[in-house]
């Protein structure tokens, strides 16, 4: 969904490009972690290391980790604790 018109783009997408690099840089970064904290907040409690990278993992990239993760020491001790995103 796109609610904004083609005007209001330009003008945001000209006010961030009048930022420098590095201020583009650190508002990317804190909105990353904004939704990085709102993502573990939404995991349930009392997750295994490995089962929390696990899910980490699928929330962050939308899809599985790869067959040599999952067999391998990335795998979650109770697949059962992971649910489905």
């Amino acid at each position: 969904m796109n609610d904004t018109s083609a005007p209001v783009q330009l003008l945001h997408r000209e006010m961030i490009l009048r930022l420098s690099p590095a201020d583009r840089f650190l508002m990317g970064a804190r909105m990353f972690e904004s939704a990085r904290q709102m993502m573990l907040a939404s995991f349930p409690a009392g997750l295994s290391e490995q089962s929390f990278r696990h899910l980490l993992f699928r929330r962050l990239y939308g899809r599985e980790l790869p067959d040599l993760c999952v067999r391998g020491p990335f795998a979650p001790e109770n697949p059962a604790e992971v649910k489905p995103v």
